[in-house]
């Protein structure tokens, strides 16, 4: 019998100090893992909430202040067909240029043309079978002035209710003098305006019409009735242009066409005599004057003479006052 150790502890006391020991160390270990800073790398679980739970949360938390993300920009919607009522065709509507797009040139605009007025025959004279027509020191050629003033009493005329008819459509044109009375005769023009210019010493303006019957080619004319309707159209046109005139060209009256040196040795001008309409030429100035070919140089004196044998015209035959039958 050992006598130093002392008595020994009961069996119920040594199985109730070790469960006491279990515990606290349970205990210990819980309150350590509930202070624990979360580990790098090790996941932390996230505890699933229900939807309803997911919805209150997420409107009770805060606005985020940083940058957010521009969402993906929408596809351009096509531009819908303009609607129409059943049985009408679709009208087109104009494209809109883009800003700084150059505009579209819009295209030419012709003279205003009349409805129903008297038709006039305008004949800028040369170049023809006989010549290529006269021309100033400078080099101007009558060709070109003839021209000039032939376009702008195209467009007066028009301006003023007349419908016109042209004896070229470019200035170089070479027509007959016969086939230019035959386009006045085909028109039933009420007048064949010849526009020419002069080769003299004198200077300024002057009409002529066919007082006698000539002969050309074995024909004979104008005829009685073209001549007289001729001589009263020259008076008329004379005194339309000579107010308008006064002061810029001197007035050299009324002619007849056997005071010219073709018509002297015909007997009438060639594009009189194969006319069948009341015809006038009037020789617009004289361009181997020095004085007249500078002043027919200037635009605004070549719309001064168109306005002139405008107003002629009109003194002529009125512009209400279509075609006798």
């Amino acid at each position: 019998m050992d006598t130093e150790r002392g008595p020994r502890p009961s069996l119920g006391v040594v199985l109730g100090l070790a469960l006491a020991g279990v515990a606290l160390g349970v205990g210990i270990g819980l309150i350590a893992t509930n202070h624990r800073e979360p580990t790098a790398g090790r996941a932390v679980p996230v505890p699933i909430a229900a939807p309803d739970t997911v919805a209150a949360q997420q409107a009770e938390a805060p606005l985020r202040l940083g940058p957010v993300a521009a969402p993906p920009p929408s596809p351009r919607p096509e531009p819908e067909a303009a609607p129409t009522m059943p049985g009408l065709p679709a009208v087109p509507v104009p494209a809109v240029p883009l800003p700084g797009a150059p505009a579209a040139e819009p295209a030419p605009r012709a003279p205003p043309a009349s409805v129903g007025g008297p038709v006039i025959c305008i004949d800028p004279g040369h170049p023809s079978d006989q010549s290529a027509g006269t021309q100033a020191r400078s080099g101007r050629t009558e060709i070109e002035v003839n021209w000039w003033i032939g376009e702008k009493l195209e467009a007066e005329l028009r301006a003023r209710g007349y419908q016109v008819v042209m004896t070229k459509h470019s200035r170089g044109e070479m027509v007959t003098n016969r086939r230019r009375a035959e386009i006045a005769n085909a028109a039933h023009a009420r007048l064949l305006l010849r526009l020419h210019c002069d080769a003299s010493s004198g200077t300024g303006y002057a009409l002529y019409y066919p007082r006698e019957a000539g002969h050309k080619d074995g024909h004979t004319g104008p005829s009685a009735q073209v001549r007289e309707a001729s001589a009263a159209a020259a008076e008329a046109l004379h005194d339309g242009m000579k107010w308008r005139l006064a002061g810029a060209l001197r007035d050299g009256g009324v002619l007849t066409d056997l005071q010219t040196g073709i018509g002297g040795k015909q007997g009438a001008l060639t594009g009189s005599i194969f006319s069948e309409v009341p015809v006038v030429t009037v020789e617009m100035l004289v361009l181997t004057n020095d004085r007249d070919a500078e002043w027919v140089e200037h635009e605004g004196n070549q719309r001064l003479l168109a306005a002139a044998l405008a107003d002629g015209v009109e003194r002529c035959v009125p512009p209400g006052v279509a075609r006798r039958n």
